[in-house]
């Protein structure tokens, strides 16, 4: 989980004052969280450096994997269109997966 964390972090390029700021997390607590020394954090506090860092909290914790913007917006447009034209998407992904 710390690793992840601390690869969002830099990749947005944040110090830990920057994430502390921005999720009102103490720096100590974000910094034992990344090196692994933080007892389980609160599922708040976990909300906002998720929030911040533009991700899940499965993501951070290792439970998926991290979905690109450009997956995120498609899955969302994908939720507004009919169900008969998700059926289609669907029927239409399985062919060209064979």
């Amino acid at each position: 989980m710390g690793g992840r964390l601390r690869t969002l972090r830099l990749r947005r390029r944040y110090t830990l004052d920057d994430l502390c700021e921005i999720t009102g997390v103490n720096k100590m607590v974000l910094s034992n969280i990344e090196n692994g020394l933080a007892p389980k954090p609160t599922l708040d506090s976990m909300y906002r450096i998720a929030q911040a860092l533009g991700t899940t909290i499965d993501y951070i914790v290792g439970a998926e994997e991290e979905i690109s913007a450009d997956n995120r917006a498609y899955f969302r447009e994908y939720l507004g269109l009919p169900e008969e034209t998700k059926k289609t998407v669907r029927q239409m992904t399985e062919i060209i997966k064979r």
